[in-house]
């Protein structure tokens, strides 16, 4: 088995495969590229945040912040999940709080039930298995382990370990 390259013309035309490394010129043409990125993503945050572009890179420099960091540094304007982000889009944009929108999220998640699809076609038999899983998800041990699940929802990146909740 051996790995081989096909391309068609120009100096840069293999610059990305695995099968060599980046030669001077194509080296130089990616730093450019990336740097050119960089500074109109710099220059976008200083217009949004009113600051200089020297005082967003002096704050950034291309580091991850957490979020309250962030917020110390002025990087962002506020801390949510995805419920607040959707709620300050909507006031940003003039559209009633109260106004029900539609989320979607890609890639689309499988709508089946661990695999058993409850629609018309769905057997007996996978009707009966989700009536037992029903009889289960009544089990208060079970309702914990939803709770978790619903506490993760839409909220902000969580740090999780092996942990019981007791009431």
């Amino acid at each position: 088995m051996n790995t081989e390259a096909v391309t068609v013309g120009g100096p840069f035309a293999g610059a990305f495969t695995s099968v060599e490394g980046f030669t001077d010129e194509q080296r130089e043409m990616l730093h450019g590229f990336l740097k050119r990125g960089y500074d109109r993503f710099l220059t976008l945050v200083a217009e949004g945040r009113g600051m200089t572009y020297d005082e967003v890179n002096e704050r950034a420099r291309g580091r991850v912040w957490s979020g309250e960091d962030a917020l110390a540094q002025g990087l962002v304007d506020e801390l949510g999940g995805l419920k607040d982000a959707v709620a300050k889009a909507k006031d940003l944009s003039g559209i009633d709080a109260d106004t029900q929108i539609r989320t979607k999220f890609f890639p689309l998640p499988d709508t089946s039930f661990f695999g058993i699809s409850t629609s018309s076609s769905a057997s007996a038999s996978e009707l009966a298995a989700i009536a037992q899983l029903g009889a289960v998800l009544g089990d208060e041990r079970a309702q914990l382990l939803l709770q978790e699940l619903q506490a993760m929802d839409g909220t902000q990146i969580q740090a999780r370990a092996p942990h019981l909740i007791e009431r």
